[in-house]
């Protein structure tokens, strides 16, 4: 009897326990369902657009004409006039380009002299010698002069006059006058030493010339 009892306890079970997972799908009804409630939510992901910068507007030659105020660039052209030249201005030109003229003939030429005391006494003879535009008399060369610069001007007849002043180290002084003909073939002048109040003076005439050659 007992067994029997023990038997139909178990099936009872049995079939309580199949009722029971039929009616909750396959699941105890002790455990709660929360699947079939849940909502599961998403979430949406946003892609960020790329933002735009604004457009440049590029202004046109138009609109630059328009906005900017004109400014005029306009020159004035002004012609260089040479000066008018007078009378005087020509003439002075004139003898500016004769006495260069001149001064390159008398260039590298030596003239042989006779020289005379003023105060009367021997002749002797010496040179004139004009180098590198310069005037050396060869006796004075000989005694210490140095060849220096001349002045050279020219008179209205054509006649040139040259003249200049030596010194040396002891501090003797010598003043040279000459002149020559327009054609620049004869020469005569005055050699002049100072002493004191005084002088000894030296007229000199040409007696030959010749080209030095360079």
């Amino acid at each position: 009897m007992k067994g029997k009892f023990f038997l139909f306890t178990i099936i009872s079970f049995c079939i309580y326990y199949g009722v029971a997972m039929a009616s909750s799908g396959g699941v105890p009804s002790s455990v709660p369902k929360s699947t079939s409630h849940e909502i599961t939510v998403k979430a949406k992901t946003v892609n960020p657009q790329p933002v735009k910068a604004p457009a440049v507007h590029k202004v046109t030659s138009e609109e630059k004409t328009a906005t900017l105020p004109v400014v005029s660039r306009s020159k004035k052209v002004f012609s260089k006039k040479s000066p008018v030249k007078t009378p005087d201005d020509k003439e002075r030109l004139r003898k500016e380009r004769l006495i260069k003229q001149k001064r390159a003939a008398l260039n590298n030429s030596k003239w042989d002299i006779e020289v005379s005391p003023l105060k009367g006494g021997e002749k002797t003879k010496d040179a004139a010698i004009f180098k590198d535009n310069k005037i050396g008399i060869e006796s004075l060369l000989n005694k210490g002069f140095s060849y220096t610069n001349y002045t050279l001007t020219v008179k209205d007849n054509g006649v040139l006059v040259w003249e200049t002043m030596q010194t040396k180290t002891t501090g003797e002084v010598v003043f040279i006058r000459g002149e020559a003909a327009s054609d620049i073939t004869k020469m005569h002048g005055i050699i002049s030493f100072p002493k004191g109040g005084s002088s000894d003076d030296y007229s000199f005439k040409s007696v030959s010339k010749q080209i030095i050659r360079r």
